[in-house]
């Protein structure tokens, strides 16, 4: 499946910037589907590792995140148009601030999230949902009514702060699998500084 003339977002490794993923697509009929951001390992981007506006059909599966700072995924409308669906599966999402899943109170109706890890440190919070930040995944529950089958648990990375290949080593997924791992064979390759994956 194809997002704006590009193929789904996978494989990658994306550190050090200010932003890992940029998407922005209108969700109207003459739009294709997406983004479609899956397998990818993101971490130390110091604003936002996934920002999406709008998005139709959007996927976000099996992503490793890990944000000390700055929001791991965050989704606005579209202006003027809104939000098509946003599904968010078995992904990893580690927090030190901000908020693991930050979500414009225009954009709540799109979402349908469940299967992750929220692995919350420091000052980080699991969520934003009706404008208020939830901390933990109990409260993240019951204010969006969603992720009933995820977890709140140490995500066991070998190596946090070296090398992203020992992220995700022996960790296994709430549904029993193993944990996103990125492809050996990368389709764009480690960015830093300034690499940011812009999908428009």
């Amino acid at each position: 499946t194809t997002y704006n003339g590009s193929g789904p977002t996978s494989g990658n490794v994306i550190y050090s910037n200010g932003y890992g993923m940029l998407a922005n697509l209108a969700p109207n009929a003459a739009s294709l589907d997406g983004p479609f951001i899956s397998n990818n390992l993101i971490y130390a981007n110091n604003i936002r590792a996934i920002d999406i506006t709008g998005g139709r059909n959007a996927q976000i599966y099996n992503n490793t995140i890990y944000q000390l700072q700055g929001d791991a995924l965050r989704l606005t409308p579209y202006p003027g148009v809104g939000n098509g669906s946003l599904r968010i599966r078995n992904n990893i999402f580690a927090v030190g601030s901000d908020y693991a899943l930050d979500i414009n109170l225009a954009s709540q109706t799109a979402v349908n999230s469940d299967y992750n890890d929220f692995f919350i440190v420091a000052n980080g919070q699991v969520g934003v949902w009706g404008g208020a930040g939830r901390g933990n995944l109990q409260l993240w529950r019951g204010a969006s009514g969603m992720d009933a089958n995820s977890l709140s648990v140490d995500t066991l990375f070998v190596d946090a702060d070296g090398t992203p290949s020992g992220l995700h080593r022996t960790y296994l997924t709430p549904e029993g699998r193993k944990a996103p791992v990125v492809s050996a064979k990368l389709s764009l390759g480690p960015l830093r500084g300034g690499g940011a994956v812009r999908l428009s």
